[in-house]
Formats: structure tokens, sequence, C-alpha cells
């Protein structure tokens, strides 16, 4: 999703300091959109690759560093 759009749907959904949660985390767009406007990230993502990509596009973006980040790895049962 563009950023634009993101950061739109941010502003008018929360407040500088509030806390956004995105189930479904891809590669990390609202993340960054989320961290720009001063707002706390929660994310989860299923896919190993997607959530790397996610933890790249943070660490480009100057916002991995401020963030906690951990793959659990389900086990195959």
């Amino acid at each position: 999703k563009p950023l634009r759009v993101l950061r739109r749907l941010i502003e008018m959904a929360s407040k500088p300091g509030d806390t956004v949660f995105d189930p479904f985390m891809g590669v990390g767009s609202t993340a960054v959109a989320v961290r720009e406007l001063g707002r706390q990230f929660i994310g989860a993502e299923i896919d190993e690759a997607y959530f790397e990509a996610a933890v790249r596009r943070l660490a480009e973006s100057g916002h991995q560093s401020e963030l906690p980040v951990d793959f659990a790895r389900r086990s195959a049962a």
C-alpha cells in the first residue's frame, strides 16, 4: 500500500503516542507509516519471508532499532 494512503488513514484513526496493531504485517508498510507519525507499532506476520522483508524495510527506514522483532517458528506437529 502506498505510504501516503497509510499515513492518512493512521492520522484519521489515531493520535500521536497511540499504539497501532497490524495483524497481517506483510512487508511492513504500515509499521513505517506508524513510526513516521509518532505512534507505537505492534505487528504480526505468519510468513517468515514477509517478516524478514519487513525487518529489512524497517531497518532501511531507520526505525528497526526502535522495534523489538522476533519470528516465532511453529513446529510442524
